[in-house]
C-alpha cells in the first residue's frame, strides 16, 4: 500500500505556494483520493515557473531527529502552516509531535514526545497529542492543532504551553455551544478573520469567538 513519504518539499515562490505544495507532497490537499500519492496534475500546476528542491526531511526514510535540512526526519507528516516571519510548522503525525522548521531549514520539536501518544497538557515534551493531522498559527504565534486521534483541538502558545481548546478526549461526537464542546476527528484546521474552522469526518465546524464587550456610550 501506498505510505506518505516523509519528506517536505520548498518551492522558490510565493508562501501561499509553498504551503500548497508542501500540502501536495505530504499527501494533503489535491492528492489522489483513498490514501494514494498527490495527483499530479496539481503539483506540475505548483511547480510550473518555479524550483522544487528538498526543504527537510529524507526520502529514504522515515524517523524523528532534529536537525537541519535533509538530516532531520519525520514520520507521515500532514499538515502544514507557516507563520509571518516564514517558519514553517508541522504536524508530524506519526510520531505524535509537532514539528518546527525555521527559514534555514533547522527542524525542531515544539511540543510532544517521540512514539509517545496521549493527551496530557503541559509544556513542550511533557505534553502529548495522538496522530495530530492538522494546524494553523495566528499572528501572535499560537499554534492551532487538530489532535486527530484525540479528538479534540489544541493550543500551544509561542512560549510552548499546550492546552485543549475544544472537545474532550475520547468523545467522538460533535456538541454545539459553550466550549469546549466536542468535534469528532477533527482533520484540517485554518484561521481565518479570528474564526478557527475544522475539517471533521463529516462535516466542518466553526469556532466563533464571543463578542467583546462595549464600553462605548450608546
Amino acid at each position: 500500500p501506498y505510505r506518505k513519504q516523509t519528506r517536505l518539499r520548498k518551492l522558490h515562490r510565493a508562501p501561499s505556494a509553498l504551503l500548497m505544495l508542501l500540502l501536495a507532497a505530504c499527501g494533503g490537499g489535491g492528492g489522489g483520493g483513498s490514501g494514494g500519492p498527490p495527483a499530479v496534475p496539481f503539483v506540475n500546476t505548483l511547480t510550473q515557473g518555479g524550483t522544487l528542491s528538498l526543504f527537510a526531511g529524507n526520502l529514504g526514510g522515515s524517523g524523528a531527529a532534529d536537525a537541519v535540512g535533509v538530516e532531520a526526519r519525520f514520520n507521515g507528516p500532514i499538515g502544514v502552516a507557516m507563520d509571518g516571519a516564514g517558519n514553517v510548522y508541522v504536524a508530524d503525525t506519526l510520531n505524535h509531535t509537532i514539528r518546527k522548521i525555521s527559514p534555514l531549514g533547522e527542524v525542531s520539536t515544539v511540543a510532544g514526545l517521540t512514539g509517545a501518544p496521549g493527551s496530557a497538557d503541559g509544556i513542550r515534551s511533557t505534553a502529548r497529542f495522538s496522530g495530530p493531522e492538522g494546524l494553523d498559527v495566528d499572528s501572535a504565534g499560537n499554534l492551532y492543532v487538530a489532535d486527530t486521534g484525540n479528538h479534540t483541538i489544541r493550543k500551544i502558545t509561542a512560549t510552548g504551553v499546550v492546552t485543549t481548546l475544544i472537545g474532550h478526549d475520547g468523545l467522538a461526537t460533535f456538541q454545539s455551544g459553550a466550549l469546549p464542546g466536542a468535534v469528532q476527528l477533527p482533520k484540517g484546521i485554518t484561521l481565518v478573520d479570528n474564526k478557527l474552522y475544522v475539517l471533521t469526518n463529516n462535516g466542518i465546524v466553526v469556532l466563533t469567538p464571543n463578542p467583546k464587550p462595549c464600553n462605548c456610550p450608546c
